[in-house]
């Protein structure tokens, strides 16, 4: 992160809320298989410290977010032969760079052998955006799934190339 925003007035709070809902988001498997209700239930028990303002803002996002077809489709378990891997850590060398991180969400989808036939890497974020900044804040996101995921030895028989829908 840029020393700005990590400074700036709110951010230590922006940054509970994220790390709140973040943790909220790690508790779903297949959305169809959990009750967010329930999950959201548990997290509220589990974070009793955490400012009545942060808890309800993080429960009524996760509300949203748990509602929306698209954010439930890319929850729920597609057909076939599919794993889900959850808080996967990685550490690669990029182009010289030594990148240590954990992927939020690995849906993996494999063939009636079982080989993988696609990685769909889901990132759990948290800013707040305006609907009409969503495609361009997305943008800023995307290559870290285009360019980390395929080389990984965390999805070490990744697809390649990575698809459109994996990036």
């Amino acid at each position: 992160r840029m020393a700005a925003t990590l400074f700036a007035p709110g951010a230590g709070r922006a940054a509970r809320r994220g790390s709140a809902l973040h943790a909220l988001f790690q508790r779903i498997g297949w959305i169809e298989e959990d009750d967010p209700a329930r999950l959201a239930g548990e997290w509220l028990a589990s974070e009793p410290d955490l400012p009545a303002e942060t808890r309800r803002e993080v429960l009524a996002a996760f509300s949203r977010a748990v509602a929306a077809p698209g954010i439930r489709a890319a929850l729920s378990r597609p057909a076939g032969r599919a794993e889900l891997w959850r808080e996967q850590a990685f550490e690669l060398s990029l182009e010289g760079v030594w990148i240590s991180g954990r992927f939020d969400s690995v849906v993996v989808s494999r063939d009636s052998d079982g080989r993988m036939v696609s990685a769909t890497v889901l990132d759990f974020k948290s800013d707040r955006v305006a609907a009409a900044a969503v495609g361009a804040r997305a943008a800023i996101y995307g290559p870290q799934s285009h360019h980390i995921a395929p080389r990984s030895p965390a999805i070490p028989d990744y697809p390649s190339p990575p698809s459109e829908r994996d990036c």
